[in-house]
């Protein structure tokens, strides 16, 4: 067995040339730098890159080979691209539900499908997402990366990325109340439990149907067949007016009976992480439906460690502090600190940025009161460039002076996280204390649907980072009642107990 040679940056040239000189010859094969640089990715990929390999033409299993969940993904993946062959075969209508675990790759498996050129015969299908962000961010990544490879202007760029990913209620927007049906027949609807009830469609588009209705009726207009991936999530219910997975359901018991179902397992039984909600209360007798164990990716594909952590994660937010720490203990590769000094989470961030690895700070929507110190939650986010920028550029997440919320990072992941942690949610002694600011105090929240968003907000947040995480509890005020310290404390004192260690 070879030696472990070590090297810093100043004999990092040195000891490769040397490395070269004793080994080199043992490979026969000379490495053309072109050839190499063109290869498969192969490190576990953000869902940024990801976009960008599968658009260039790689598969979902090439960019994601050294991973364990990649037999998993690849194996789900193709599943539903066989069902969706076969009912383009058999001239009928199909709708796919795949569940997984956060992080497991449900996002990369609804782009990969989108992309599948064989199965759309040349021309691409359409991935759908409510998440504005997320949409902006993959569509100018897409874009940014084809004009840098192909010299194609950026504008015309950004006409072909938004063909490819687009947000829902657009799409939505341009074939409501008409009769012709949409250039696609296979689109990927991400987060599909999130997609709007009546209440909100009617509120915000005086359209009188829920989004999953509506979205079956465009689609079914297609004469012969046609496909919908309906990529189904759990905890990341943050807005007002999701509907939820049995608005689907119920949509296609009234409506749509002619569709065929395939579909994970777990959406028969309410027991997706936690969710007692169900597709069906009870299916009706004439239509096909098909119960398949590919349709769950059970393997956590955002990192190796990102299954222990949203256990952990899981833990601590439903007030189970032994459990926490088991779960705590049981992934060291994935630090997670707290400290109640912010200049201290900064310094912590920057020494963890090194070369492409992204930090940024994170905060809920609902810390009204990190404006004391310089954080205003409501500041709209420039999210392409917040994601995008490199380091020298002031609006980057780099620089570490504007937080993304959970509507900016939602379904979007960092490498290094510095979550800013404030008292919309602050620990009692057996449970929650969830709060809003209101014009000048803070209020209680009491609504259970309101008070689930909340915690909800804090999952998404303590589940972005691919990395670690620090955790800044500010010290609060004396002087502002707005920001007391016992509140503060209460918060440090709990995720103690949770195992964290303090910096």
């Amino acid at each position: 067995m070879a030696p472990i040679w070590f090297a810093n940056a100043s004999t990092f040239a040195s000891v490769l040339a040397q490395a070269l000189a004793r080994y080199g010859s043992q490979n026969h094969a000379s490495i053309d730098p072109e050839q190499w640089d063109r290869a498969e990715y192969l490190p576990t990929p953000t869902i940024v890159e990801a976009a960008r390999a599968l658009y260039e033409g790689q598969n979902v299993h090439e960019i994601s080979r050294c991973h364990a969940g990649a037999e998993n993904l690849t194996r789900t993946s193709a599943a539903v691209i066989s069902a969706i062959e076969a009912s383009r075969r058999d001239e009928r209508k199909l709708i796919c539900f795949l569940t997984g675990v956060p992080g497991a790759g449900k996002t990369l498996a609804g782009l990969n499908i989108v992309h599948s050129r064989e199965l759309h015969e040349g021309s691409l299908g359409v991935f759908l997402s409510g998440n504005g962000p997320l949409v902006k961010v993959l569509s100018e990544a897409l874009a940014r990366d084809e004009c840098d490879r192909t010299a194609t202007p950026l504008s015309e760029s950004r006409r072909r990325a938004s063909t490819f990913i687009q947000n829902v209620h657009r799409f939505i927007d341009a074939h409501f109340g008409k009769s012709n049906p949409p250039p696609d027949r296979v689109v990927v609807f991400d987060e599909a439990q999130r997609a709007w009830d009546r209440e909100q469609s009617l509120r915000k588009f005086k359209r009188d149907r829920s989004e999953p209705e509506i979205m079956l009726d465009i689609m079914n207009r297609h004469p012969g067949w046609a496909a919908i991936v309906a990529l189904v999530g759990s905890g990341q219910e943050i807005n007002t007016g999701e509907a939820g997975l049995g608005e689907w359901g119920r949509a296609l018991a009234d409506r749509f009976r002619n569709w065929s179902v395939l579909a994970s397992p777990i959406l028969f039984t309410g027991d997706l992480a936690g969710s007692a909600d169900q597709l069906f209360e009870s299916a009706p007798n004439e239509m096909h439906v098909v119960q398949d164990a590919a349709m769950h990716l059970d393997v956590a594909l955002r990192s190796y460690k990102a299954q222990a952590v949203s256990e952990f994660v899981a833990h601590l937010l439903t007030r189970q502090i032994d459990q926490a720490r088991r779960a705590l203990a049981a992934c060291p590769e994935f630090p997670i600190a707290m400290t109640r000094d912010f200049t201290t989470a900064r310094e912590w961030l920057r020494r963890r940025h090194r070369g492409s690895r992204r930090i940024g700070l994170i905060a809920s929507s609902g810390g009204r009161r990190l404006r004391a110190h310089g954080l205003d939650v409501r500041v709209e986010l420039e999210v392409e460039n917040w994601f995008l920028n490199d380091s020298s550029d002031v609006r980057s997440s780099y620089y570490l002076e504007t937080p993304a919320t959970e509507f900016g990072i939602q379904g979007l992941e960092l490498d290094w996280t510095g979550l800013c942690w404030d008292l919309d949610l602050v620990p009692t002694q057996s449970d929650w204390q969830i709060r809003a600011f209101k014009g000048t105090r803070w209020q209680t929240v009491r609504n259970e649907t309101r008070r689930r968003y909340v915690l909800n907000k804090y999952r998404v947040l303590l589940t972005r980072a691919r990395e670690g995480t620090v955790i800044w509890v500010p010290q609060g005020e004396t002087a502002d009642w707005t920001r007391p310290t016992a509140a503060y404390d209460a918060i440090a004192d709990y995720l103690r107990a949770c195992g964290i260690a303090e910096l």
